[in-house]
């Protein structure tokens, strides 16, 4: 999940390149549908473990967070695809 997170801020900043902007634009979107399919196969995984190690309980909670920051990127894009599409 370190790796989507640390990949999709290049791709944030890709988008206002003119020209290549594109390829910012399809990167944030793979990410965008890839990291719920990670967090959900992560969850099967290893939701269910039962441990006292302390890396296991900071990973879920960076589960957790990762979800948070992810819910509203899908109404955020959405939103700036539609201003930048029918802008004049």
């Amino acid at each position: 999940m370190l790796t989507e997170r640390l990949r999709s801020f290049p791709f944030f900043l890709i988008r206002f390149i003119p020209i290549v902007g594109i390829v910012g634009w399809i990167g944030m979107f793979i990410l965008m549908v890839l990291v719920p399919i990670r967090l959900v196969m992560w969850q099967v995984r290893f939701g269910g473990l039962k441990t006292n190690d302390p890396d296991h309980k900071r990973a879920k909670t960076n589960r957790n967070v990762a979800f948070l920051i992810w819910i509203p990127l899908p109404l955020l894009l959405g939103f700036a695809f539609l201003v930048l599409a029918y802008a004049p």
